[in-house]
């Protein structure tokens, strides 16, 4: 019996660590074809640059990702219709809790974007 709740407890890990975040990309503009490039990240809209909007992209884990992943999983999004930037939105309020048994739920979103061209 012990031994088959050790192996349902490390089922249950493994299960949780194979887990991506979920991710979502709400289409505001023109979708394009893929971009193969790498993804920019802005903490605020560039400047002296042209860009058009392509949609709001999101990611969320419940299951503790790291912040660098729900990035890397949005910038595929992006990519994925063309965007080659995101222009990250800022949290309004930081919220901190503590979850016993459970890591806390993180989630990012921002803007997808096709830079046009820069000056």
């Amino acid at each position: 019996m012990k031994s088959l709740v050790s192996l349902l407890v490390i089922m249950s890990l493994l299960s949780l660590a194979c887990m991506r975040p979920d991710v979502h990309l709400t289409r505001t503009g023109t979708v394009y074809p893929p971009y193969d490039g790498p993804v920019k990240i802005f903490k605020k809209p560039p400047e002296n640059v042209r860009y058009e909007e392509i949609g709001i992209v999101s990611a969320l884990s419940r299951v503790g990702h790291q912040w660098t992943q729900l990035m890397t999983a949005m910038q595929k999004q992006a990519a994925s219709v063309g965007g080659n930037g995101i222009i990250l939105n800022e949290p309004e309020s930081p919220s901190f809790y503590i979850r016993i048994g459970r890591p806390p739920n993180r989630e990012l979103s921002g803007v997808a974007i096709r830079i046009i061209d820069s000056e």
